[in-house]
């Protein structure tokens, strides 16, 4: 099976929607278990929806350094993946690990590691219509993920034997 394929990050503009509307979200399942709540329980109801709040500004503010990666993820014939940042000069391909993966229908999350670097990568990518998209990049990747994790990817500088190859 041959997974070659190069995918980009999901826009900067995509991350801002996607928290506005979980903050949009959250908001409104509070307003609503406080108006549909037995009156003794409101208060508990609305001292919990306020510990909630603090505790996601905490690790906003936490992670106010922290922003989703930009780039491109390339994986060659043999599985083998590497990570381009678009913010970082110069461009080169760094040999990446996946730790941990989530594909929700149009949108795929990824946590990187890149070989001898503590600091982890995450990344989204959104499967975007556009005119002429096949969507032959996405069935990879989701495929790959797969693929990846049952553990048949192969060791960094390791070739894959040929009666592995499909």
């Amino acid at each position: 099976m041959s997974f070659a394929l190069r995918i980009d990050s999901a826009p900067r503009a995509l991350h801002r929607r996607l928290v506005v509307a979980l903050a949009i979200f959250a908001l409104g399942a509070s307003v609503c278990a406080l108006v549909f709540a037995e009156p003794a329980q409101r208060g508990v109801l609305a001292l919990a929806a306020l510990g909630c709040a603090a505790v996601a500004w905490g690790r906003q503010r936490l992670a106010r350094g922290a922003e989703p990666a930009e780039g491109s993820l390339h994986i060659d014939e043999a599985g083998r993946a590497s990570w381009i940042d678009s913010r970082a000069r110069p461009l080169a391909p760094r040999p990446v690990r996946i730790e941990r993966w989530n594909v929700l229908g149009p949108y795929a999350w990824l946590r990187l590691r890149a070989q001898d670097e503590p600091k982890t990568i995450d990344v989204t990518f959104a499967r975007l219509r556009r005119a002429g998209d096949t969507g032959d990049d996405w069935r990879r990747l989701r495929a790959w993920l797969l693929w990846y994790g049952r553990g048949t990817t192969p060791a960094a500088g390791r070739s894959v034997p040929a009666s592995t190859r499909q």
